[in-house]
């Protein structure tokens, strides 16, 4: 499959396709010291995973056991090892670690996990458990040196690896009141801040709090393997760029050093190759220079940031992972009829379990700055997360803006009968037949297995017209087929499952979802409740906060605010070989 979605080139198999978990043995369980222990394998060879294999895993239900949570797990990849805290009374305590005996099967669980909902309405949450080694400790008297710090905190604290303070640059003598701890595991870690609970340890006649320290920017694996920049913390004022340089040399050489910058009490290293920054970073951790103590650790670069980060959030991939982290089936995405005079574009978004079909139906209003399809899926993934689950309704929301306005629901596709949200008070006009044709469309997409579907799209994608042949006509309608590649989107990381399904429901007529037979369009006005095929139920109005319009987008082309059959961004009609199709058709 090439990048950014379904194409009808060849692809390698996708890493988590899988409908069920796999089953673990219980006999490869075992129970010691307060944890059940998952194992090394029996036929491990050479050193343990590194720390960046290992995940922790938090929010887990207490009553639920391994083997409720392992098949999640190992789909992933080969388990190193896994670790399951248990309360003296067979629960679990809400929390465990595993390892990955490969970095990337640890990248994917991560990217993947945070989606799954353990039990209903309740996901869990998975971090790298290096991220949380480090424990703050404050109101410490600001009169002891770090010699004296080190040499107490590790007569309370024995598995602490390093201890991290920072002089007062004004004096450079004493220390700024408070310091910070670091452990060789996250494990190590939470049993000391057990240790301490409620947080607090009295010390030099001193009630030193103890909390986690708070998290360095979220940082994507890619980014930071591929850094070449050192940051250095605890620099004293009278350091110079020249005395950075004579520490480097004796470790690397001089031509695999860009450029030494200071900025207040911090500086940058930048180096020419990576190897050249990894070899200084595990050489001079924890060097002393005019009595400090310089702390070195990668340098995130800027686009990390997380208003970068927001802005380059693509919720049409993070609708794909949540599908993918449940069990569902691939999202199918269907672009219905666009008002040019309104500049409105009506669509719908499917997801399907095994045993249900859930339906998102959308009137937005074109707005030239917004990835429309991204903003969907954001609505759809709002309201999942907001049910812990897929909706209890087939929702129908008008998008304007940053707002999205649920007006009323789906109570049944074959029937579509469309049901009004209460109360609405104003004025609020939706195009009825259209809304009624994404509905029989979304029918007769759920009679097909989701094989038989998405074998169709790639098959029609590899032909001029573009049609989904297996899928019959209605209502003078039929379903064109969009190759994901129309967003320049890059693809799900990891060898994630990247499947994609687009369709694009156009008039049989004109082959062409702007371009109607010039027959006047039936208006519903939801004020009214007297409009025939509208029902009533207890289905509340309300309005849900989007994105700001500004963070919507990302950046030239990666911007598709319409979805017309045919050249994007063209207004003419590339095809009209419908009309010549022979195929099955319904009324």
């Amino acid at each position: 499959m090439s990048s950014g979605g379904a194409s009808g080139g060849s692809s390698p198999r996708p890493t988590i396709p899988s409908p069920r978990p796999p089953r673990v043995p219980a006999a490869e369980i075992i129970q010691i010291n307060g944890r059940k222990v998952l194992g090394p394998p029996a036929n491990w060879e050479g050193p343990p995973p590194s720390n960046l294999c290992e995940l922790f895993v938090r929010k887990i239900p207490r009553y639920l056991t391994e083997d409720d949570i392992l098949p999640h797990l190992l789909r992933f990849g080969e388990i190193y090892e896994f670790r399951l805290m248990m309360e003296f009374n067979y629960a679990n305590r809400g929390y465990a670690f595993v390892r990955y005996a490969q970095e990337v099967d640890a990248r994917r669980a991560l990217e993947v996990l945070n989606h799954f909902y353990i039990v209903p309405g309740r996901t869990l949450e998975v971090q790298r458990s290096f991220d949380k080694c480090r424990l703050f400790i404050g109101n410490i008297p600001k009169r002891l040196s770090e010699e004296e710090l080190e040499e107490s905190f590790k007569a309370v604290f024995p598995s602490m690896c390093k201890l991290i303070t920072l002089k007062r640059i004004s004096d450079g003598e004493n220390n700024r009141g408070f310091a910070f701890i670091d452990f060789r595991s996250h494990e190590d870690a939470v049993e000391v801040k057990k240790q301490v609970s409620p947080g607090t340890i009295k010390m030099w006649g001193q009630d030193l709090r103890v909390a986690w320290a708070n998290p360095e920017r979220p940082a994507e694996w890619e980014a930071v393997s591929k850094t070449k920049t050192l940051f250095v913390r605890n620099v004293g004022l009278d350091i110079t760029p020249k005395m950075f340089y004579e520490i480097l040399t004796p470790i690397v050489k001089r031509t695999d050093i860009m450029k030494v910058s200071r900025v207040r009490e911090f500086a940058f290293i930048d180096f020419v190759t990576r190897t050249a920054a990894e070899h200084a970073l595990e050489r001079l951790q924890g060097t002393k220079m005019q009595g400090y103590t310089l702390h070195f650790e990668w340098a995130f670069p800027p686009s990390m940031s997380s208003e970068n980060k927001l802005q380059s959030c693509d919720f049409d991939a993070v609708l794909r992972l949540k599908c993918i982290a449940n069990y569902w089936e691939v999202p199918v995405i269907i672009f219905g009829r666009i008002f040019e005079v309104e500049q409105l574009q009506y669509a719908a978004i499917i997801v399907r379990t095994v045993s249900q079909v859930r339906a998102f139906f959308f009137e937005v209003h074109i707005n030239p700055s917004t990835d429309i399809q991204s903003r969907m899926c954001e609505v759809a993934a709002l309201l999942i997360d907001r049910f812990g689950g897929l909706p209890p309704y087939n929702f129908v929301i008008v998008i304007k803006d940053s707002k999205a306005l649920i007006v009323g629901m789906f109570g049944d596709f074959a029937n579509r009968t469309f049901i009004k949200a209460e109360p609405i008070e104003r004025n609020m006009f939706v195009y009825c037949e259209e809304l009624l044709d994404l509905c029989q469309a979304v029918f007769v997409l759920s009679l097909m297995t989701q094989e038989e579907l998405y074998s169709s799209y790639q098959r029609a994608l590899t032909t001029p017209h573009g049609v989904l042949a297996s899928a019959p006509f209605f209502n003078g309608r039929m379903f064109a087929c969009l190759n994901a590649n129309y967003r320049h989107r890059p693809p799900l990381k990891y060898n994630i499952d990247n499947r994609q399904i687009i369709l694009v429901l156009c008039s049989l007529y004109t082959g062409s979802n702007f371009v109607f037979p010039n027959i006047q369009p039936i208006v519903w006005n939801l004020k009214d409740s007297g409009n025939a095929k509208i029902g009533i139920a207890n289905v509340p109005f309300s309005i849900l906060n989007l994105v700001p319009n500004r963070y919507a987008s990302v950046g030239e082309r990666n911007c598709v605010s319409v979805v017309r059959h045919g050249k994007i961004y063209d207004w003419v009609i590339c095809s009209a070989a419908a009309q010549k199709l022979e195929g099955p058709c319904i009324e």
